[in-house]
């Protein structure tokens, strides 16, 4: 169990994907945190 949780854990923090467990995150902060995301990982194709 804590081996598959590390691996996803790792996975997350190598492409920047950001966990939010708050059910109340507004789709306008999620949207902006994809779009910083493609930014860092398409660098000036973004």
């Amino acid at each position: 169990m804590a081996r598959k949780l590390a691996v996803i854990m790792h996975a997350m923090w190598c492409d920047g994907t950001a966990y939010c467990g708050d059910q109340a995150v507004s789709a306008t902060d999620a949207a902006a945190h994809a779009k910083r995301k493609d930014r860092r990982l398409l660098g000036a194709l973004a």
